[in-house]
């Protein structure tokens, strides 16, 4: 029973800050959605870019190649 109370207070301890965070993001959920928001208008960015260079790579960039070849 010693080893359970002491397991519980050193995982209370442990998890007391991650607690404290999960509260104040639950109380302001404008701050957690413009986080979301960014995290997901930068992935589209590196996203976007690296199947650019992947079809410039597999030489499979018909649209760019085809503005290229004919001036548009």
């Amino acid at each position: 029973m010693k080893v359970k109370k002491f397991l519980f207070a050193v995982l209370n301890d442990f998890l007391a800050p991650i607690r404290e965070r999960r509260a104040y993001f639950e109380a302001h959920p404008q701050e957690v959605i413009a986080a979301l928001t960014e995290g997901t208008d930068e992935a589209r960015r590196t996203a976007e870019q690296t199947l650019s260079e992947v079809k410039k790579a597999m030489q499979i960039d018909y649209f760019n190649q085809w503005a290229e070849e004919y001036g548009n």
